[in-house]
């Protein structure tokens, strides 16, 4: 929170405008997202082509090759800041009710650790359980799906970058 209001402080100070309202985060945020799917789509591609070297299956894989990937693209979805969190914080300062402001803004960020942890678990398990029911748990199938959400990803990115590019 107080980075975010820190850089919220001085992007508006800088720029004359909120952070969200700035082409240039979104267009940064964004394009991001879509340099992270083609990179997810160049590694799903390669490996497609050239056989794996792991003496084990992806889906048990313990290797952390996707942890530096996963992390990347959260930080292009999470570049913009929290509009409805800074409005909260600015109206608790503005109030002098900051102790109230904090709790809210506490209390959003669990809501959504907890919503989006337990979509990240949930899609983990339907993968799973998707390219177990195809290929008995390995090979093509997660293969396809890796590709597929390698792919949307992209696809959203090029979306929301062509979109912030045309405002």
């Amino acid at each position: 929170m107080v980075i975010v209001l820190f850089a919220d402080f001085l992007l508006r100070r800088g720029l004359g405008g909120a952070p969200t309202e700035t082409l240039a985060v979104r267009v940064a945020s964004y394009a991001l997202i879509l340099l992270i799917g083609l990179a997810m789509l160049v590694r799903g591609i390669h490996r497609a082509r050239v056989p794996s070297t792991h003496a084990h299956q992806e889906h048990a894989c313990a290797c952390g090759a996707r942890h530096g990937e996963s992390g990347l693209l959260s930080l292009g979805v999470g570049l913009v800041p929290c509009t409805g969190s800074l409005l909260i914080l600015i109206y608790s300062m503005a109030n002098g009710i900051l102790a109230v402001g904090i709790a809210l803004v506490a209390m959003i960020a669990v809501g959504m650790a907890v919503t989006m942890g337990a979509l990240g678990l949930a899609s983990v398990l339907a993968r799973r359980l998707v390219a177990e029911r195809l290929t008995g748990g390995a090979g093509r199938a997660a293969l396809a799906l890796d590709l597929v959400g390698a792919g949307a990803i992209t696809l959203l990115g090029a979306v929301l970058l062509a979109g912030a590019l045309r405002s």
